[in-house]
């Protein structure tokens, strides 16, 4: 069964030669292949220049060279690049024509409305991250200056209590691929895997303000 992105693809393509063959007929002239070629470099070269920028951009950010996997990943355009530039090349015509500015210059427009709708779009994903954060961890965490002094402070107190150690002083939230966590966390562990870490759930430091669960 074909993909709906498939379907709307063919639909394109007879929706298109159909117009095509209504204004020009079957006269498809020779040189058409050559600016067809050249306008697919035109492309592929501003689709190449957004992953580029985000490579640079994500290699900056982190302090770690850009990752090659996402170009081999884009074999395909790969090929239709090369393709496309042996089409050209073999016709002795320019790679880049006079009316290359004017496809630059219509695609950032494209993409500067694009980004005004990204804009103002909050994935779903992102608003329960924040709810989560609002509305639970940024009341359990701190101190609110009474009773509970705060989950760094009610570590330092448990660890002291019961005599354990946290190297890791970090609050891990763990959400598993099926979005479904045990009651317990010793369910986690893998029998006959003694390779493996071991979970332990220990009592909660906290029990009147919250149920993080501390795990040596």
């Amino acid at each position: 069964m074909m993909d709906k992105s498939v379907k709307v693809y063919v639909m394109q393509t007879i929706l298109f030669g159909a117009i095509l063959v209504g204004r020009h007929g079957l006269n498809l002239r020779p040189e058409w292949s050559t600016a067809v070629a050249r306008y697919v470099i035109y492309m592929l070269i501003l689709k190449g220049s957004k992953g580029l920028c985000s490579l640079a951009y994500t290699a900056i950010r982190s302090n770690q060279p850009p990752s090659l996997r996402t170009v081999i990943n884009n074999r395909n355009s790969l090929i239709l690049f090369a393709a496309s530039l042996l089409v050209v090349l073999y016709s002795e015509q320019k790679l880049l024509e006079e009316d290359f500015i004017l496809w630059v210059i219509a695609y950032l427009i494209k993409k500067y409305s694009e980004l005004e709708q990204v804009a103002a779009i909050i994935p779903y994903g992102v608003g329960m991250a924040c709810n989560y954060f609002e509305g639970y961890l940024a009341l359990v965490i701190p101190s609110d200056g009474a009773s509970f002094v705060g989950f760094d402070d009610n570590v330092e107190r448990y660890a002291a209590k019961q005599g354990v150690v946290f190297p890791v002083k970090k609050l891990f939230i763990i959400i598993t691929k099926s979005l479904h966590c045990p009651p317990d966390l010793k369910h986690f562990n893998k029998r006959n895997r003694e390779d493996l870490p071991y979970l332990e759930a220990c009592r909660s430091p906290a029990p009147s303000r919250a149920r993080l669960e501390l795990v040596a």
